[in-house]
């Protein structure tokens, strides 16, 4: 039944972006502006990991990425994916520009969850996990990493997935399902 209402939930959140789109489309500001409070703090969150955790840069690329989805609206095609995958995969292109300006990598990033209980002891007990799980994504690839992101901390789809990575959808599942597998095998070896 959850997984029902779930699934139910982002049909409804879909079609509203689709109005909002349109109606952002004829010069109707108030309708990005809704779009703009939708998608702002799970953006910011993912340029945020990104760039290394620099609040700063992270604010800076995120107002970025709504600059230009303001300035690219019209060539947005609801037929080619969601919006929210467009809106990331302008996030993640901002990023790749980022790092080629700083003449880094990307293999550079670190991925951080965020905990979010409300009691300390959970909070205590999420941040050792946390820190467990940072270990472990260090040794994976770029491309394993961001999957991992965007699957379980975004909570994206594979759909999604595939229209932000440019990859097919065999390939994102490949990534997830190496990933998985080699985050397992980390936990296992170090005991974490």
């Amino acid at each position: 039944m959850n997984a029902f209402l779930k699934k139910f939930s982002r049909i409804i959140d879909k079609s509203s972006d689709r109005l909002l789109v349109e109606r952002a489309k004829l010069g109707d500001k108030q309708a990005f502006a809704r779009l703009y409070e939708k998608y702002l703090d799970a953006i910011y969150r993912y340029i945020y990991f990104k760039v290394g955790q620099d609040q700063m840069e992270a604010e800076d690329q995120t107002q970025k990425v709504f600059m230009k989805s303001w300035e690219k609206l019209a060539t947005f095609d609801s037929r080619g994916g969601t919006f929210q995958a467009w809106i990331y995969r302008i996030a993640h292109n901002l990023v790749v520009d980022f790092y080629r300006s700083q003449k880094n990598t990307i293999n550079s990033v670190e991925l951080e969850l965020i905990p979010d209980e409300k009691n300390l002891e959970a909070e205590v007990l999420n941040r050792f996990e946390v820190d467990a799980v940072k270990q472990a994504l260090i040794h994976l690839s770029a491309d394993q990493r961001e999957v991992i992101s965007l699957k379980y901390i975004e909570d994206l789809t594979n759909k999604e997935i595939c229209q932000i990575m440019h990859k097919k959808p065999d390939a994102v599942r490949a990534l997830q399902s190496r990933a998985v597998r080699q985050l397992q095998k980390i936990v296992k070896l170090k005991n974490i």
